[in-house]
């Protein structure tokens, strides 16, 4: 297994990323029957990819997180199975953060705030227990009701809309 190499494809529509990143999607039968595809395929952020194989696939909800009264870049990420363990997930998540926070400063239209994730894994060890993640700024907020960690790392120049 070589080192895999990220690529950015956020708001790019990169024709032959969607195809590849379907095609793992597929492989790890990862979308369900209602899933509206071409809405996945525009919220791509970053791909990883270990020569032509796309091995890890993060994407983008922009949505107001009513919690902190923002609008936040909430992220996914799937990892294929054999390539766990890796600290791809880290390295795919300091990506998303930089090109997020800088695409949310060239669109301050958008009023993106920072970036969010719901945890829905339990393979993080100590790492969970600690509030803040000094790697990516990422901070506990929350727990889902399944119990699952809700994480937010706020973009340098977010301001927070209290009259709602």
């Amino acid at each position: 297994m070589t080192e895999p190499v990220l690529k950015p494809v956020w708001q790019m529509h990169d024709v032959r990323a969607e195809r590849d990143v379907l095609a793992f999607w597929r492989e790890g039968k990862l979308l369900s029957q209602d899933v509206d595809i071409k809405t996945r395929l525009n919220e791509l952020c970053v791909i990883a990819y270990d020569d032509n194989r796309v091995v890890a696939v993060n994407t983008v909800v922009l949505q107001r997180l009513e919690r902190v009264r923002a609008r936040i870049a909430m992220i996914r990420l799937a990892v294929a199975a054999d390539y766990r363990n890796r600290r791809l997930a880290s390295q795919i998540t300091d990506m998303a953060r930089l090109l997020l926070e800088e695409w949310a400063a060239r669109h301050p239209q958008e009023k993106v705030m920072g970036m969010g994730c719901v945890l829905q894994t339990r393979a993080l060890g100590a790492k969970a227990n600690q509030a803040v993640w000094p790697r990516n700024g990422l901070a506990l907020i929350d727990h889902a009701p399944n119990g699952d960690q809700v994480r937010l790392v706020w973009f340098a120049n977010a301001t927070i809309d209290e009259s709602l």
